[in-house]
C-alpha cells in the first residue's frame, strides 16, 4: 500500500542529503523503499534552485494533492 511521506520525513531527507547520504541509506533510516526517496527528490525539489528543501517539497506536494482532488 502506498503512503505519502510526512513533513517530518521530508525534513529528515533534507538533512541527510545535506550530509551527503545516498538514497539507499536515507530509505533504510526512514523505513521506505529507495525508489520512494528518488521519486520524492525528483517530484518535489525546487524547480528554481534544483535542490531539495523540506518546506518547498511539502508545498509542492500539497499543491499537487489539491490540484488532483479538484480534477476529480
Amino acid at each position: 500500500m502506498f503512503k505519502h511521506l510526512a513533513q517530518e520525513q521530508r525534513y529528515h531527507i533534507e538533512a541527510y542529503k545535506k550530509t551527503g547520504y545516498g538514497n539507499s541509506k536515507i530509505a533504510r533510516d526512514l523505513g521506505v523503499h529507495p525508489s520512494t526517496i528518488g521519486r520524492e527528490l525528483k517530484r518535489n525539489s525546487s524547480p528554481i534552485h534544483q535542490r531539495y528543501g523540506a518546506k518547498v517539497a511539502q508545498e509542492i506536494s500539497s499543491l499537487r494533492k489539491s490540484a488532483n482532488s479538484k480534477a476529480k
